[in-house]
């Protein structure tokens, strides 16, 4: 591993067999871990589909369903949520939350195994193709498949984060082995995600909006999430029954479609989020790669950059005709962010507390990455300001103006 020393691994786990606390976080990640291990490699395996299945966060952003619109609470409301989806029961169908009716009416999994062609296969009065089903009287698509797509990437990087977990607490190699499963599979398709192309997201509501996996500011956990899995289960490759005999070029296939795909995903612009959140994802990436040259370029990258942030300044939302105008100043180095983009109080400049809240967990985190490279940030007073804003804007001791 390349983020814990073995002390700090064997630290660990004599804590969760000595400590009562401890014990009850290790049970119930064991807990959320323990149904992947009752799955066949093959069903998990063929769980994660290709890169091209498109991905949305809700089945229709403004009517929601196709026979109750928006339901009782109105625009907003039901459309973006209600929706029941369960990828081991049915995995792509989607269920309305209020009517229980199912969608979309065709197989698309017969769909999907003829590579997406055969159109023959595109049955009944809401057929979705994978990129959605729209009726005559709507300018907007219905999700179903790429709704069902995102819960199935979401259910299995939640996962991967409990066997990868589990294995680093308990050692135990059957955790490992499920977590390699799964890093195999995404190893094959992550390298091809394109939110901006693959998303409901980026065709009807802002065009060309970034991401991989997911959404280009979700994208920066996703980073995190995946290298540090690899990073927990690697060192089970040489052991394991499956992936053993060929673990050399099983490693290299995980950290070129992982670790290299994240590092390219932030340098590219794929991976973006507000100030911080990236500039971690690189590091955790980069840490996780234990090459001495992908950790110099990090650090410099996170210290340094100057430049722009994304390749669209300017994102137009359809929904609402809204643009959001994107800061350069989310890539600038922190060695130019403490002063231009952070103002004495130690507040960020995004306004919002909770927004600013995000600013010190993240560099919190990047402070600590960058202890290994022998890069103090604690001693910065402008970086320990930021610990103090909080508690001084906080009012009658009880709550935060609603501000930003």
């Amino acid at each position: 591993m390349n983020f814990y020393t073995p002390q700090q691994i064997e630290r660990a786990r004599q804590h969760v067999a000595q400590d009562e606390n401890a014990k009850k976080i290790a049970n119930s990640i064991y807990e959320s871990a323990a149904p992947w291990l009752d799955r066949d490699d093959e069903i998990i395996h063929n769980l994660m589909p290709d890169a091209h299945v498109p991905r949305t966060w809700t089945v229709n952003y403004t009517t929601g369903c196709p026979v109750h619109g928006s339901g009782p609470e109105g625009y907003g409301g039901y459309a973006q949520g209600g929706w029941k989806h369960d990828p081991f029961k049915d995995k792509w169908r989607v269920t309305c939350g209020i009517g229980g009716e199912i969608y979309p009416s065709n197989d698309f999994e017969a769909f999907y195994q003829s590579g997406m062609q055969d159109r023959s296969l595109l049955t009944g009065p809401h057929a979705d193709d994978g990129w959605g089903w729209q009726g005559s009287d709507s300018p907007y698509r219905h999700w179903f498949i790429a709704y069902c797509c995102e819960h199935i990437w979401g259910a299995v990087m939640g996962g991967l984060g409990a066997l990868s977990r589990a294995y680093f607490l308990s050692g135990n190699a059957a955790y490992a082995h499920k977590a390699l499963v799964i890093l195999n599979r995404i190893a094959e398709v992550y390298p091809d995600m394109d939110y901006s192309k693959q998303s409901m997201y980026a065709l009807e509501f802002s065009p060309g909006y970034d991401g991989k996996m997911h959404n280009l500011i979700s994208e920066t956990s996703t980073v995190r999430r995946l290298c540090e899995a690899l990073d927990a289960v690697r060192d089970a490759l040489p052991q394991d029954p499956t992936f053993g005999p060929n673990a050399e070029a099983v490693r290299a296939k995980l950290e070129r479609g992982i670790i290299g795909a994240s590092l390219e995903g932030v340098y590219s612009g794929h991976v973006r989020g507000n100030y911080g959140m990236h500039q971690e994802a690189l590091l955790c990436a980069a840490l996780a790669s234990g090459d001495q040259k992908e950790i110099d370029r990090a650090v410099d990258w996170v210290l340094d950059n100057t430049g722009e942030a994304t390749k669209l300044k300017e994102m137009l939302t359809h929904f609402d005709g809204y643009v959001f105008r994107d800061k350069s100043a989310h890539a600038e180095g922190i060695n130019f962010a403490m002063d231009n983009l952070i103002f004495r109080e130690g507040i960020g400049w995004e306004s919002s507390p909770s927004y600013n809240n995000g600013w010190v967990v993240h560099l919190t985190n990047i402070a600590q990455m960058l202890e290994r490279v022998d890069v103090r940030l604690w001693d910065r007073p402008k970086f320990r300001r930021m610990y103090r804003w909080a508690e001084e804007m906080t009012a009658t001791d009880g709550f935060t103006p609603a501000i930003g």
